[in-house]
This record gives structure tokens, sequence and C-alpha cells, in this order.
């Protein structure tokens, strides 16, 4: 739209925004899990997600509970650490 608010032209936003696939936790890369059980010991896995996009990992998400509070633990495609959240 121009300043004036006529119709210029229509765009095509991308799609692909990735694919979210639902995983256990014996999937995960085994830096996941050590980063795991080292940070939040006696964690509670309550589930984990792939992030991929055009067929190519791009990371994990993996939600936990531990001492009562609950977290979702980014990672990238080789399983370092990203981010923490506390969720509710």
């Amino acid at each position: 739209f121009t300043y004036t608010g006529t119709f210029v032209k229509r765009d095509q936003l991308p799609t692909d925004r990735g694919t979210i696939q639902n995983i256990e936790l014996y999937v995960l890369p085994s830096m996941i899990s050590n980063y795991l059980t080292q940070t939040y010991p006696n964690y509670v896995f309550e589930k984990a997600f792939s992030f991929s996009v055009s067929g190519t990992l791009k990371g994990y998400l993996v939600v936990i509970d531990a001492n009562n509070t609950k977290y979702a633990v980014e990672f990238d495609a080789a399983g370092n650490f990203v981010k923490a959240k506390t969720i509710h």
C-alpha cells in the first residue's frame, strides 16, 4: 500500500516455518541428557520436541519438572544448551 492507502502489490510470505515433532527421551542426544542430569538433578521428563526446517534438524525443546518447577529447555541441533525458561 502507498501512504494514501492505494494497493500496490501482494507478496507471497514463506510458508515453510519448519516441522515440530514430538520425540521420546531416549531419542535425545546424550549431550542433552547429561546436561539435564547435571543441571537439574532428579528432574522428571515430561515431553520433548525436535525442530526441523526443510528437512534439516535445527534443535530440541525439552519440558521437565525439577523441584516442582516446570522448565522448557532449548538446545541446538548438536545438543548444546541454548536457553531455559520457567513455564506455568
